[in-house]
């Protein structure tokens, strides 16, 4: 079990990382890519969009694993817990 947690924590922090690094260069801009609706804030589909290229480049087939990852990198970005993540909160998770 413990093997498992540090396999996810790691899987995570790779995902957070790329996805930062690519946000970084102008996160107002990305964010807005991101958000299809033009509702302000990101969705879990609208997130899925993104971690799904990312996990699509790493070869991840493991369905279970991909869905892990989107709800946990997901709730890591969503600061208030709000089921949303923010403008704000995804530039402030982008430069970390």
């Amino acid at each position: 079990m413990k093997m498992m947690s540090t396999k996810i924590i790691t899987i995570i922090a790779l995902l957070v990382f790329s996805f930062s690094a690519v946000a970084q260069k102008n996160p107002v801009r990305y964010f807005k890519k991101l958000d299809t609706d033009q509702s302000g804030a990101l969705d879990l589909d609208e997130f899925k969009g993104h971690s799904d290229y990312w996990m699509d480049k790493r070869g991840w087939t493991d369905e279970d694993r991909r869905a892990r990852t989107h709800k946990n990198t997901f709730k890591k970005r969503d600061g208030n817990g709000d089921g949303v993540i923010s403008k704000k909160e995804f530039i402030k998770t982008s430069n970390k």
